[in-house]
């Protein structure tokens, strides 16, 4: 999964003091890794190695040069509504920090060092899909940047204490232009419209590392791109997923509320936002783990996982080398189906076209990285070029119909729009049922045997319940 919050100016004391704390415990064999400097950008500044608070200070708290002090651009007033940056979180699935929490070193160091690979795959992506500025009159004109000035530190453990392993990515809101060099804030509305996208990429790269590294065998992928290690304990991943537990009780309730308020069922994309919400709220003080080292944390934990009758050795070693065939890949193989480029294409156009009238690049992304398989000579990197080549395809396909005019002056990169024709068929018959019986006086067809016939979406469903004349 990935996360995206926004931090605020005054408000980056307390990243420095949740995700930067206790570097200086690092050195002594405690606390979390030593963050670092990552980014185009910070690379065109010869920005590297570790990073500190007072970096972080001057970065996000006055827009300034982390090291020199130097400007960049205008700096960050006292405005409370003001960006100073993005914080953006990549968290593999429990099973994987769970193997990686009580694995043998040389098996739990290709974890980390798969999650490091999608993490990177996934940053990349965000560069060129959402490092763009803004310029002109009311900043209608998007332009190209030299992407990310932002600072990434890997942490060990949920808020729970559970094994968590995860990277938090700080991403300062400075950019500097292509065209004439000066910095300017980023263009946040892509990088909200590529969110998800990045998040499933992270996954299906992940998926893509381990299996390569460990030949891990893969739980069905979900709609949301997210699969589990199999042979990994149902019961320990319940065990360490006492966090998880609290996101989705708070989650739960929420949902609950809004739906009663709203009267109707919620979208996805709010459910989703419901979830960040959760998390945001139910979160406690952080654990006092930072004080064990990672060795005392990993004796700890292969003691609970005895303690509940699954200890590493019993299971460990039955999952790595297992197979390298995904679920979905099984079981076209068991009915003499071998997966092409133009079956998986087939399936994402009707994966699209069943879940939006219309979509962006972003979101056929989100749903090939759910149905490319995963092969095991695939990095992180390769699977990133492979979606992104798949989605080029994708959109070119001869079903595909593009809505938008990209070469107005004021287009932005993720704004172009495209359906299918068998949506906009569909639209059409219905619009023109609607029509025929408006102009007759009667009712045509039910409005329920409409939308059956035409297999539409909720959200057209909803749009013609209005056109009917429901609420």
């Amino acid at each position: 999964m990935m996360g995206l919050a926004k931090i605020a100016p005054d408000g980056w004391a307390y990243y420095a003091r949740e995700i930067a704390a206790g570097v200086e415990d690092y050195f002594v064999g405690h606390g979390e890794e030593t963050g670092r400097w990552v980014g185009r950008a910070a690379e065109a500044l010869d920005l590297s190695g570790e990073v500190d608070s007072e970096g972080l200070s001057r970065l996000f708290g006055q827009g300034v040069h982390p090291s020199s002090g130097a400007p960049l651009g205008r700096p960050f007033g006292p405005d409370k509504t003001a960006v100073a940056g993005y914080a953006l979180s990549f968290s593999p699935p429990k099973s994987a920090s769970v193997l990686w929490a009580l694995a043998p070193a040389e098996t739990a160091d290709q974890v980390r060092e798969g999650h490091d690979a999608a993490v990177a795959a996934a940053f990349e992506f965000l560069q060129d899909h959402a490092a763009f500025t803004r310029r002109g009159h009311g900043g209608a004109v998007q332009e190209a940047t030299g992407g990310y000035l932002a600072a990434m530190f890997v942490h060990r453990t949920s808020r729970a204490g559970d094994p968590q392993i995860h990277s938090h990515v700080l991403v300062a809101n400075k950019v500097q232009a292509v065209s004439d060099g000066r910095w300017l804030t980023v263009d946040g509305r892509e990088l909200y419209e590529v969110q998800k996208a990045a998040g499933m990429l992270y996954k299906a790269a992940l998926r893509a590392e381990l299996t390569a590294r460990l030949g891990v065998a893969w739980g069905e992928v979900d709609g949301n791109g997210g699969a589990e290690i199999e042979g990994v304990p149902d019961q320990l991943i319940g065990e360490f997923s006492k966090r998880r537990a609290q996101v989705e009780a708070a989650a739960a309730r929420l949902t609950g509320e809004r739906e009663s308020a709203l009267g109707r069922s919620l979208t996805g994309d709010e459910r989703a936002a419901i979830s960040q919400l959760a998390a945001y709220q139910s979160r406690g003080a952080k654990s006092k783990d930072r004080a064990e080292t990672t060795a005392q944390l990993k004796a700890r934990w292969r003691a609970v996982a005895t303690a509940v009758g699954f200890p590493a050795e019993g299971w460990i070693g039955h999952l790595l080398r297992r197979r390298t065939a995904s679920a979905a890949e099984l079981r076209l193989a068991r009915i003499g189906i071998k997966p092409t480029l133009d079956l998986v294409l087939a399936e994402a156009i009707d994966r699209l076209e069943r879940s939006h009238s219309t979509w962006g690049r972003a979101q056929a992304v989100e749903v090939l990285s759910v149905v490319l398989p995963a092969h095991k000579s695939q990095t992180a990197e390769q699977v990133r070029r492979v979606l992104e080549a798949a989605a080029d395809l994708l959109l070119a396909h001869p079903d595909v119909v593009g809505l938008s005019c990209p070469d107005r002056p004021d287009a932005r990169h993720g704004s172009p729009r495209y359906s299918t024709w068998w949506t906009l068929q569909t639209e059409q018959a219905v619009l023109d049922t609607v029509e025929a019986g408006r102009i007759a006086g009667v009712a045509v067809v039910a409005t329920h045997s409409v939308l059956v016939e035409a297999g539409l979406s909720e959200d057209q469903e909803h749009a013609v319940h209005r056109l009917c004349g429901g609420g």
